[in-house]
């Protein structure tokens, strides 16, 4: 038995050839047949260029998915007969939806600070508040510029004299 696909969502066009011998003058007339559990459903066929053709319409609304036995049938004056018997697969047409969505980055926040130094005299630290201090500040040597790094080079540098002058 032959299978064919239909697609639910949209118009199916079936083209079939057919040889109808022994009658001259006969009204012919063609359909085809799909049977359901409930019901059959006949559609219409017409000649073009020698073909039978047979537009199935959508029928998503109608059916579900499924394989259904499908019959051609060509009348001949009174008399039917059935040249073709197959199966029909009734699907969907596959679909593919996109969608853009679009949030707003979110930013990693910022902080800056500066030192401002209102007092001309420094203040006296002690070691465990030097240290203390020093262990709360963290810098990143990748942000920093090269005249800000040998500020900083300067820095640790005193710092080593004055911890070895003591």
């Amino acid at each position: 038995m032959n299978t064919f696909d239909i697609h639910l969502d949209q118009d199916n066009e079936l083209k079939f050839k057919v040889v109808v011998e022994g009658t001259d003058e006969a009204v012919l007339k063609y359909q085809l047949v799909l049977e359901t559990d409930r019901m059959n459903y006949s559609f219409p066929g017409h000649i073009d260029n020698e073909d039978i053709c047979v537009v199935i319409p959508p029928l998503e609304k109608i059916l579900k998915e499924g394989t259904y036995s499908t019959r051609l049938e060509v009348i001949v004056d009174d008399r039917i007969f059935t040249p073709l018997a197959m199966s029909t697969n009734a699907k969907k047409q596959i679909k593919v939806m996109a969608e853009s969505v679009s949030r707003a980055r979110v930013s990693a926040p910022s902080v800056t600070a500066a030192v401002i130094n209102t007092s001309t005299k420094k203040p006296k630290l002690t070691k465990a508040s030097k240290e203390s201090t020093i262990r709360k500040q963290s810098l990143n040597l990748e942000s920093l510029s090269e005249a800000q790094i040998r500020k900083l080079a300067k820095i640790i540098a005193r710092r080593k004299l004055e911890g070895k002058k003591k």
